[in-house]
């Protein structure tokens, strides 16, 4: 199951590689932002193994459409005198939390089931990435 995860992260790599420098990174974020937590749900719903693999390479594939985009406007943003911090508080951010999420998600598993946990986890995550296509119409025109 982690390589048809693996493998729709490496199609999606090898495709925003091929896009070159004048891609839409913004427009890209919110497709991955929306598009993730629908791969999730379907991924949970998912009762048989093909449907999984399928459900697991759109995961792969969203989860680097949002991660690449994402540290690209990151990057490109932030002044050059402050890359360097805002990097580290944007790694803190990923890396540092994620095994607190992970605790609570493990947590939650153990009382409703990982499948309701994974498609709670979805559906929590597309009501944030829904609020902030909203509130931040801007973010789409992004470089």
């Amino acid at each position: 199951m982690q390589t048809a995860r693996g493998a729709g992260a490496l199609l999606m790599a090898l495709y925003l590689a091929s896009l070159g420098r004048g891609r839409r990174s913004g427009r890209l974020l919110s497709v991955g932002s929306l598009a993730l937590p629908v791969a999730l749900v379907a991924f949970a719903a998912a009762r048989t193994l093909p449907l999984s693999l399928i459900a697991l390479v759109a995961v792969g594939a969203c989860l680097i459409l949002f991660f690449n985009n994402a540290n690209a406007l990151v990057q490109t943003l932030a002044d050059d005198q402050l890359r360097g911090r805002v990097m580290g508080i944007y790694s803190l951010t990923f890396f540092g939390l994620m095994p607190l999420g992970s605790l609570a998600m493990g947590t939650l598993a153990e009382h409703i089931g990982e499948p309701w946990t994974v498609g709670l986890g979805g559906v929590a995550l597309l009501v944030v990435a829904v609020a902030v296509h909203l509130t931040h119409p801007a973010l789409r025109k992004l470089q």
